[in-house]
């Protein structure tokens, strides 16, 4: 029976007579190592295998020593590309969690500035129309201004939230008197008792409480402006008007 040899594993294989004309000359894939090879004939003794290493002659190069595939081994040493970009990732985020810190430190100040100043701009607002509807009032009263804050309230001209300023945490109350309530807890000190439509300019009409506030007061004058006035300034001018003062000495001041 004629029998051919895989040139590059060794196995062998028989062909029955019958069937060799078919196989002759043929190439086929060893099914052992999977190589292909030439069907030669007739029998023969069977070709050297190949040199280590090096191809075989016309066929598919031949296996390295040792067997079918090189050993494993570990992969080189280094730094796979997942690991690369999450090194990338973590720097990346800690710049910018310390330039955010940075910059949030410069932000806060800022925008702390502005919405005291938003808060000022309001609170000056509600002693604007707390004076208008003092002048209102005066205008039904014989050109006299209000006695206190209760009688402006109930005069109907303003709401009760106008005598509450924006820079404090004062609460409007959601029982009983507004009118008592406003007497007693108003965010602005009324002083204009006893005055009139013809009273001067300069004279104060009500200013900002200034429990709390710790860079100054806006001031309501007899003529309707309102103007900021500044500490200490403003700590002097609310001595004099408790002191009855009226218009206060230190406003006349530079």
């Amino acid at each position: 029976m004629p029998q051919i040899t895989c040139p590059h594993c060794r196995q062998p294989y028989d062909i029955p007579p019958e069937q060799w004309p078919q196989y002759q000359g043929q190439r086929i894939n060893c099914t052992r190592c999977n190589q292909p090879f030439d069907v030669a004939g007739p029998v023969g003794p069977p070709p050297a295998p190949p040199i280590a290493g090096q191809p075989y002659p016309g066929g598919p190069p031949g296996y390295p020593p040792g067997g079918y595939a090189p050993a494993y081994g570990p992969p080189p040493k280094g730094m796979s590309g997942g690991k690369v970009a999450l090194l990338v990732c973590g720097v990346v985020f800690l710049v910018l969690l310390v330039c955010g810190g940075g910059l949030v430190s410069v932000l806060i100040p800022s925008l702390s500035r502005a919405r005291e100043q938003a808060n000022r701009v309001k609170s000056a607002n509600n002693l604007r129309q707390i004076g208008l509807a003092a002048l209102m009032y005066a205008n039904s009263n014989q050109n006299h201004f209000p006695d206190d804050e209760k009688a402006i309230l109930n005069s109907g001209q303003v709401q009760i939230d106008v005598f509450v300023s924006p820079r404090t945490q004062t609460q409007t109350p959601t029982s009983g008197n507004p009118a008592d309530w406003v007497d007693a807890h108003s965010d602005y000190a009324w002083v204009g008792a006893g005055l009139d439509s013809s009273t001067p300019g300069n004279f104060v009409m009500a200013y900002e409480k200034p429990d709390g506030l710790q860079e100054g007061i806006e001031v309501l004058f007899a003529d309707g402006r309102v103007e900021w006035v500044p500490k200490p300034k403003s700590d002097g001018m609310v001595s004099e008007l408790k002191q009855g003062s009226n218009p206060p000495p230190s406003l006349a001041l530079p």
